[in-house]
């Protein structure tokens, strides 16, 4: 007897067939089709007295929104005067200045002055708040421009030491900037982990044509999440697909055989960090180490460390500053007595 749901069961299986290939086709376009981006630039002014970087650093403060965390506005720690070294400290997305603050005191002590500067639509009162979805690739460069030009104020000899999305960032200062003596780049993202090179472009443009979405860190905790209280519960999509343009950009310079133009540049990463893909780290090293050998040191810290992709953050869940910070410390201090 024949079946007569045979001819309806074909039907369905065309069009779900067809709604596969015409989802498979909507994905490859918006990944791959081209995307009109704007060239990352910097415009740099330096400043170049104390009294002028102090007024400035003053008036960028004064106009941050009531609503920012105090802990959470740029933070300085000067001597009162322009020492020999300064050091620029950039804080990791949905995080804060607090992030570094531990740390910048231990730099302080050392009689050099140290800034720790804001990101962007970062460190409202609010954990839930969506502004963070308004940051761009432009945006992060442009604020961490500002704070090198500022910095030239604060001392002779500058250095940047940026986390996650900022190590990104210190990376296009490193390419880019010929007044950075030393950057220091921590857990850089420039992809998830699993994804290759070659994948980061139409990454970045299919995220960055679909919904700006906010996502849990943890979706099962919520906002109950464990850790800092200046940090964000929830990360946005557009400002990821950003920093991975951010770090395209540094690729290709590297790749087409442009030198960086930092003096010295320290990559540090995990063993154990599952949030970045660190063979990229590898292999922009590797470029830089090509067009100019002997620049470039990569400290790995071992598995039996355990330490998280968050290093620096005290108040990190799996943090372990007291074996974290003296080794930062002591590379920093080798990367300065090279000077």
């Amino acid at each position: 007897m024949p079946n007569r749901f045979a001819p309806w069961l074909k039907k369905i299986a065309w069009i779900i067939c067809i709604l596969f290939i015409a989802l498979v086709g909507c994905v490859a376009w918006l990944a791959f089709a081209p995307l009109s981006l704007e060239p990352l630039v910097m415009e740099s002014q330096p400043v170049e007295n104390f009294k002028a970087a102090v007024s400035k650093v003053q008036a960028l403060r004064a106009v941050a929104p009531p609503e920012v965390r105090e802990e959470c506005r740029a933070i300085i720690l000067d001597h009162g005067r322009k020492t020999e070294h300064v050091y620029i400290l950039m804080h990791g997305l949905t995080n804060c200045p607090a992030q570094f603050i531990q740390f910048a005191e231990m730099l302080h002590a050392t009689g050099a002055n140290v800034m720790i500067p804001r990101l962007p639509h970062h460190g409202y009162v609010e954990g839930l708040d969506y502004r963070q979805q308004k940051m761009t690739a432009q945006a992060m460069l442009d604020g961490a421009g500002l704070a090198v030009d500022f910095a030239h104020g604060y001392g002779e000899k500058i250095t940047i030491v940026g986390l996650s999305v900022n190590g990104t960032v210190a990376a296009w200062l490193a390419q880019n900037r010929d007044d950075v003596d030393t950057a220091m780049i921590v857990a850089p993202f420039f992809a998830p982990a699993g994804v290759s090179g070659r994948m980061v472009s139409p990454l970045s443009r299919l995220i960055s044509r679909l919904p700006n979405q906010l996502v849990w860190w943890d979706p099962v905790a919520r906002a109950d999440i464990k850790g800092p209280a200046h940090a964000y519960a929830r990360f946005a999509t557009h400002p990821i697909a950003a920093v991975m343009q951010v770090g395209r950009d540094v690729f290709e310079r590297a790749e087409n055989g442009e030198p960086p133009r930092a003096k010295r540049i320290i990559f540090v990463t995990s063993a154990v960090d599952i949030a970045i893909n660190v063979r990229l780290v590898d292999e922009l090293a590797a470029h830089w180490e090509k067009s100019v050998p002997s620049v470039v040191k990569h400290h790995v810290f071992p598995p039996e460390a355990n330490i998280p992709h968050d290093s620096i953050d005290p108040a990190q869940p799996g943090s372990d500053v007291d074996f974290v910070y003296p080794r930062l410390l002591g590379w920093l201090q080798e990367a300065a007595m090279e000077n």
